[in-house]
């Protein structure tokens, strides 16, 4: 960590130099796009400048429970001038479903006023009873009850057993039965949770190890760039200050990742900060600009791969995986590539047999190319936190955001016309009133 800190430090006075050399950029107001960039890998958006703004534990016990429902939920909460340049909290509403491109639930809190939609069956009333039951509990109240709501509509999880009543006074006994094993089957779930709590901490701390091992990585290869180089024109500049801010970003989430979203996130953009590099290097040596391709399957912090090949690198079925050119000519030569291994079990593994604690961390290098996710790890021990579910909804893993594949939500169809109509509704919810939540 100390020498992680210390290319950080390093590479302050190469983002200086860059300010020198750029123009001024003034702070850039909500972006829909990054909004919705943020919602495909994180099912919670809470800006932090947002009137209502959820603090930390809320929007991770939000996560929590959206992933809990295995349902395509999305929220955001935003500051209410997003509102404003969108024209209202209903096209505001409507403007992220079309950004975010995924079907779905989605719930917005803008400012003080709080609107939900979903692209199949309807979310309004759902909206409006958590609104109306919760407003003066606060912003997350109103969000928690939403999301029960959604869970029990489309999972039928809250539904009540229907069947006749007794004519006559019923027994007390049953009702004590009745209480007594519901408390212990709190006790074991409480329990069970906590034990998985534990047993996910101690995970984390691993992979967080791993992580910094690759922005570590990153760093080295920025600081080997000078901003000065006269082979650098404007737009190498801007590459780098791209690759720069990715590296940065990644730190961050890297050193308080406390989610398998913060995980995603860091690796996201640690996939970004490499192809720009990457275009740096192109510029440096005047050659053409690479394509945007996936990375290197063999090793992510080889950069954008260059090619397919076909490798069975499980001793499966051989299939396509994009390889760097490195990784190709030794593939080509008959030999085997040196994997990534990170720690699973007690030792050192390629990062695809680590078992399903490292698909967030795949998930978030191969983020922007997600179509391709299951051909490229198919026959490897991740290839089942990327295919999709029987019913259509292919979950994003335990951070609880979803893939847009077809197929059947709640025992419906997504599609068949914009959100707000073909099936979707929107408009639900509220306006907090100005007040404070206290």
């Amino acid at each position: 960590m100390a020498r992680h800190r210390y290319l950080a430090s390093g590479l302050c006075v190469l983002l200086a130099a860059l300010a020198l050399i750029a123009a001024p950029v003034a702070l850039a107001r909500t972006s829909i796009d990054a909004v919705a960039s943020a919602l495909r890998t994180d099912p919670v958006y809470n800006d932090p400048s947002a009137e209502n703004a959820l603090s930390p534990g809320q929007a991770d016990d939000l996560r929590g429970q959206i992933a809990a429902t295995g349902l395509p939920i999305y929220v955001a909460i935003l500051p209410a001038s997003a509102a404003s340049e969108a024209g209202s909290a209903d096209a505001l509403l409507r403007s992220l479903r079309d950004a975010v491109g995924r079907e779905g639930v989605y719930a917005v809190i803008a400012g003080n006023a709080f609107r939900a939609g979903s692209t199949s069956g309807s979310v309004t009333a759902i909206a409006d009873d958590a609104f109306q039951s919760q407003a003066s509990n606060g912003p997350f109240a109103v969000l928690e009850a939403f999301v029960a709501g959604v869970d029990a509509q489309y999972n039928n999880s809250g539904q009540a057993a229907e069947g006749s009543t007794s004519s006559g006074g019923g027994s007390w006994v049953g009702p004590i039965i009745l209480l007594v094993v519901l408390g212990g089957i709190v006790l074991v779930v409480v329990f069970g949770v906590r034990a998985a709590r534990r047993s996910r901490a101690k995970q984390l701390v691993t992979i967080r190890g791993t992580l910094d091992e690759d922005v570590t990585s990153l760093g080295e290869q920025l600081a080997a760039f000078d901003v000065a180089d006269p082979r650098l024109d404007d737009a190498g500049r801007a590459d780098l200050q791209k690759a720069l801010d990715a590296y940065s970003s990644a730190s961050d989430a890297s050193s308080t990742a406390r989610t398998d979203a913060d995980i995603t996130r860091a690796t996201s953009e640690l996939e970004e900060g490499r192809y720009a590099l990457a275009c740096v290097q192109a510029r440096v040596d005047g050659r053409a600009l690479p394509q945007h391709r996936p990375p290197c399957f063999v090793d992510p912090r080889h950069g954008p791969s260059e090619s397919d090949v076909m490798w069975a690198p499980d001793g499966g079925a051989p299939h396509p995986v994009p390889v760097c050119a490195a990784c190709a000519a030794t593939l080509q030569s008959g030999a085997a590539p040196q994997p990534r291994e990170v720690m699973a079990g007690g030792q050192r593994v390629p990062y695809w047999r680590a078992g399903a604690d490292y698909a967030p961390y795949a998930r978030g290098y191969y983020s922007s190319f997600a179509d391709a996710l299951p051909m490229i790890f198919v026959g490897t021990m991740l290839a089942s936190a990327f295919m999709p579910s029987v019913s259509g909804i292919s979950t994003a893993g335990p951070s609880g955001g979803a893939s847009d594949g077809g197929g059947g939500f709640g025992g419906g169809d997504f599609g068949g016309g914009g959100f707000g109509h073909g099936g979707g509704d929107f408009g639900g919810g509220g306006d907090f009133g100005g007040g404070d939540f206290g």
